[in-house]
């Protein structure tokens, strides 16, 4: 099935905290909820939907802070770390990037909490755990944009 524009936009758009969420939408398109939702399944078997997932607005639940740790991870310690870190639930986003002559670090997370102390006695716990004491925080100054990523190819 070749995805069509105008579907492929009405997935991308936020969905209301209601019982059908899907309701709404499929209406948008002028179809019933059972069409919409055939729809999805189609694209979900063929991999062009992975997964929905939600966005958390997270100083509106009071974690005012958070800080984005860059971690030096031996390679034959990637697996087990990155474990660590996905399990812990004030890990939001947890990466593995490219390192650098002057920049040695390859394991990047996200970590929030309702202050920069618990931030901080998150970080801790987590080098103890995953064994790593080399490691920079990098803590938010100031949110500029946050925005979810809009399917902006099919626009063009």
């Amino acid at each position: 099935m070749k995805p069509d524009k105008k579907n492929i936009l009405a997935l991308d758009r936020s969905l209301s905290i209601i019982k059908r969420p899907f309701v709404p939408v499929a209406k948008r398109l002028g179809w019933k909820e059972s069409r919409f939702l055939d729809l999805i399944k189609a694209y979900k078997e063929e991999g062009l939907i992975r997964r929905f997932g939600a966005v958390l607005a997270h100083r509106n639940i009071g974690l005012k802070s958070n800080v984005l740790v860059a971690w030096k991870v031996a390679k034959k310690d990637l697996n087990r770390a990155a474990n660590i870190f996905k399990i812990t639930g004030e890990v939001s986003h947890c990466y593995e990037r490219k390192t650098f002559a002057s920049w040695p670090y390859n394991i990047y997370t996200m970590i929030h909490g309702r202050s920069r102390q618990d931030c901080l006695k998150i970080i801790k716990l987590l080098s103890q755990k995953a064994g790593i004491k080399d490691y920079r925080e990098l803590f938010t100054l100031k949110e500029l944009k946050k925005k979810k990523a809009d399917i902006w190819l099919l626009t063009k």
